[in-house]
């Protein structure tokens, strides 16, 4: 996938790949959930139809930050993820826009004319049902079907995926609400994978080498997580060559110290190595406790070690699962 960062980009890469036209889709795709993949598996399934190569376009930050900073919900997904599943779908352009105020007050049809079919070559449009845009969200399914025929593109309309017995719409609101409630097995069939976040491992306060169970600080950056405990996860990160690692991690404020900041620690298992300054990656797999206060350090020693044991029986149980690879797509 080649990944393009202004309408400048997109015009010469398409131009020098004598693209005729493309087929279009555009989204948020906040955690890149399953029904943002159908919506992309629709769309490569009309391009190969069509013999256009598959363009997907998102938008950074997510308009939601844009209109309301302090009060849009974490993100799910950050850019390079969405990023890297739309490649894994197989999209063959992705173009990555600033959400600024210029195209936040662009009106839907100059949005379509000028940006959508004269600028990005859009012969075939594949949209979610949900479709919004435009300057107050004026464009619609309604404002695209009334302008096809006589702009000369189609039009698919993706209905919702909804998740059984339940019925309800698999959404990035619902997502959340899980993971707010730190419902980790309910997250795998709304995601297709289970839910990680990986970040920049810091230099820390070196409490828990101190205590024998050293750990990596991660840096998440803006990303959602659940809620404060402690976790049997999986990490993985470039500095391990490809392998994954079992972690015993600590999510809160660290009560024994009374640290009151939230901190992401990991103590991974049968590890040692340099990883200071380089992306690690964990993945969550079970709420091992809550966190406590402990009366002094032997105390916690003592519980940091029960905690590794169960997070080893936790993964072992884990890797025996036949869906293992599909949810931690390490």
């Amino acid at each position: 996938m080649i990944t393009l960062h202004s309408l400048e980009e997109a015009s010469a890469a398409l131009g020098a790949a004598g693209a005729g036209g493309t087929t279009l889709t555009w989204g948020t795709f906040d955690g890149m959930h399953r029904g943002h993949q159908a919506l992309i598996a629709a769309a490569r399934a009309r391009a190969n139809a069509l013999g256009l190569p598959l363009l997907a376009l998102t938008f950074e930050p997510r308009p939601a930050v844009f209109f309301n900073p302090a009060g849009a919900p974490r993100s799910l997904a950050d850019l390079e993820d969405r990023l890297a599943i739309l490649a894994g779908l197989g999209v063959d352009y992705s173009l990555v826009l600033p959400f600024e105020r210029g195209l936040a007050a662009m009106a839907a049809e100059d949005f379509l004319r000028g940006l959508v079919l004269d600028r990005l070559k859009a012969r075939s449009l594949v949209l979610g049902y949900d479709l919004s845009f435009g300057s107050r969200g004026l464009g619609d399914y309604e404002f695209l079907r009334s302008r096809a025929e006589s702009y000369g593109f189609s039009l698919e309309i993706i209905e919702p995926l909804r998740l059984m017995p339940e019925g309800r719409v698999i959404s990035s609101t619902w997502v959340r609400e899980r993971l707010a409630a730190g419902d980790l097995a309910g997250l795998p069939p709304l995601l297709g994978r289970q839910h990680s976040v990986h970040g920049r491992v810091l230099h820390g306060c070196r409490r828990g080498h101190d205590l024998g169970f050293a750990t990596a600080n991660l840096d998440p950056g803006p990303l959602l997580l659940p809620p404060p405990g402690i976790y049997a996860c999986l990490a993985a990160g470039a500095a391990m060559q490809g392998k994954a690692a079992g972690a015993a991690c600590n999510l809160g404020t660290n009560p024994s110290f009374g640290n009151g900041k939230v901190s992401l620690e990991a103590h991974l298992l049968d590890f040692s190595g340099d990883i200071y300054g380089q992306d690690l990656r964990l993945y969550f797999i079970k709420k091992l406790r809550t966190e406590t206060a402990f009366p002094g350090p032997a105390d916690l020693a003592r519980q940091i070690g029960l905690d590794v044991r169960q997070t080893r029986e936790i993964l072992g149980a884990a890797r025996r699962d036949p869906a293992f690879a599909e949810l931690y797509p390490l």
